[in-house]
């Protein structure tokens, strides 16, 4: 956002820089941050507050890589709507509560009514919280949850590819 308001991105487009390595190139510096986030999360609950697991660390941390490239393109994809910054942070909360409620963090998805199921089914976390939930609790390996990576895959392809169609100069 701040690069469109700025004019940095009108200019970068002009180059020989395609979109799409434009936003391959946000992604991946979004993803550093945001995946170091998420692993100083999860160690502090796996060692401070010493919270139990079963399955691999890696593999925790590789369902964790997926979840947040995943977030960070919807992010990317969502900030080419915002007219500004505020837009932006006012857009996250549209994105993450009905996640939160609908994917099985709280609630499981079981237990929702029909027509929330339907929506759980499309929702990206839904598939995030499965995996580290068979991986955590039942010592799964990422070939028994290769049915969520998949998805959390197809995701992130298609949030980078709806983010690289709806980029604008300006």
């Amino acid at each position: 956002m701040r690069e469109r308001s700025q004019g940095t991105l009108e200019r970068l487009l002009s180059t020989a820089v395609s979109r799409s390595d434009l936003l391959v190139g946000y992604l991946a510096g979004s993803l550093l941050f945001a995946l170091i986030q998420s692993i100083i999360i999860l160690l502090f609950t796996l060692f401070v507050v010493d919270v139990e697991y079963s399955g691999k660390l890696w593999d925790i941390i590789f369902i964790l890589l997926m979840v947040t490239i995943t977030s960070v393109g919807m992010g990317i994809f969502v900030s080419t709507f915002a007219k500004n910054e505020f837009q932006v942070v006012q857009f996250i909360p549209l994105l993450l509560v009905p996640q939160i409620f609908l994917s099985g963090v709280i609630l499981p998805t079981s237990q929702l009514p029909g027509y929330f199921q339907g929506i759980s089914s499309v929702l990206p976390l839904t598939y995030a919280n499965r995996a580290l939930r068979d991986i955590m609790l039942r010592g799964a390996s990422l070939s028994d949850v290769s049915t969520e990576i998949g998805v959390l895959a197809l995701f992130a392809i298609a949030m980078l590819a709806a983010a690289t169609a709806t980029v604008r100069k300006t």
